[in-house]
């Protein structure tokens, strides 16, 4: 095991500096509106710096990706993300397609489908902003609707 102390000697040799450790928090996802038992939950975490890729199903670089199980209640998830500003989508699988069916009318969701926050704007697709909420030290708590 190498202690912190050997850690910065390795950076400060190799031309790294020194290494400071990221602050992590624990981010909590609770989810309603879920069918139980047909399909996973499939979640997308953005931090702020990749806010232009919010609901982009074809961009996940960067993304953190957590999948639920929806057998049993309750349908929630902890994480450890570092302290920031995050949006989360969500949506049940149903299809078991491995990603959300726009299949909907007008291009919107045939599943399930939920962001942080539960803003569904009428007449656009929810943005980061929309979404986007504060995590800081300790725990925070945000439940998502996948009501459709």
């Amino acid at each position: 095991m190498i202690t912190k102390t050997a850690t910065s000697l390795l950076a400060t040799i190799v031309g790294l500096g020194t290494i400071t450790p990221v602050p992590a928090a624990e981010l909590v996802l609770h989810f309603s509106g879920v069918e139980q038992g047909k399909g996973p939950i499939k979640i997308e975490i953005l931090d702020e710096t990749r806010a232009d890729q919010f609901l982009d199903s074809t961009n996940t670089s960067g993304a953190k990706l957590v999948s639920v199980p929806a057998d049993q209640p309750p349908y929630s998830v902890k994480v450890e993300v570092p302290n920031g500003r995050y949006a989360v989508s969500a949506f049940q699988d149903l299809r078991r397609l491995g990603k959300i069916d726009l299949s909907g009318p007008y291009g919107r969701p045939a599943e399930p489908w939920g962001i942080s926050n539960n803003a569904k704007p009428a007449m656009r697709a929810p943005d980061f902003a929309d979404a986007a909420f504060t995590v800081g030290d300790g725990v925070t708590v945000k439940t998502i609707d996948l009501g459709m």
